[in-house]
């Protein structure tokens, strides 16, 4: 009977933490070469050196039930890396909500007057909400998903 307690709490927990977990965004994985995704992905401006960004012209802008104001991907040597959405400032406090709710407390969490920020760190991925409550000129809050880079 202890066994097959601990059978069916070991599935539960395995079958959560893949329902959460994040490999990938919209049916590609981190890692996929561009030439196998979206034929219609044009230059965008740039990421950091080293990266090259896309956008799609026709793009579902809706994640997750909210509007974005754009969705940006990010490759690096032509392997797909992440994205960047941008959202509202006023979702805010709703996609905080959220990614919190699915993905537990934040591993890293800076909050000034000027920055928020919060990191989540997966398996696979990295997700960061950045908002910048304080500058009027930035009417978007960003959130960044990417492959997990391992130092």
């Amino acid at each position: 009977m202890i066994q097959l307690v601990i059978i069916l709490l070991l599935t539960v927990s395995m079958t959560a933490f893949s329902q959460t977990e994040m490999k990938g965004f919209r049916g590609f994985d981190w890692d996929t070469p561009r030439s196998s995704m979206w034929a219609d992905l044009v230059p965008d401006s740039g990421l950091n050196p080293g990266f090259k960004a896309y956008n799609r012209p026709n793009d579902d802008l809706i994640f997750e039930g909210f509007q974005t104001l754009s969705i940006i991907y990010g490759f690096k040597k032509d392997l797909f890396t992440g994205v960047i959405l941008s959202f509202h400032k006023d979702d805010y406090p709703a996609l905080l909500k959220m990614i919190t709710e699915r993905y537990g407390e934040p591993s890293k969490k800076s909050e000034t007057p000027f920055l928020n920020n919060y990191v989540w760190k997966l398996s696979f991925s990295e997700i960061a909400i950045i908002n910048t409550p304080l500058n009027e000129s930035e009417k978007n809050t960003t959130l960044n998903i990417g492959k997990l880079t391992r130092y």
